[in-house]
């Protein structure tokens, strides 16, 4: 199943993306595209370095960071083949 990762923002782009996740919703549902939203905002990334002193509800995963890291795996692993001998 194809997957789409939807990225919230914060302040000014905050309505835009917000007023537009619904609209790609409507087109993709029928084809069988889910969309996972991750918050990507200032606030989010603050909190998600605090994580040792928030109780286990305010805990937020530090998505920024996690996508980025899930770039860089898939263009790494876009150029080096795991079955590649090397002489």
């Amino acid at each position: 199943m194809a997957q789409i990762i939807y990225t919230i923002t914060d302040e000014a782009p905050a309505l835009a993306t917000r007023s537009f996740l619904p609209i790609v919703r409507s087109f993709v549902e029928p084809f069988g595209i889910s969309i996972e939203t991750k918050d990507i905002s200032l606030a989010a990334r603050i909190l998600s370095s605090f994580s040792d002193y928030l109780s286990e509800n305010q805990c937020v995963e530090n998505s920024l960071k996690s996508l980025g890291v899930c770039n860089y795996v898939k263009r790494f692993t876009k150029y080096w083949h795991w079955d590649h001998n090397y002489r």
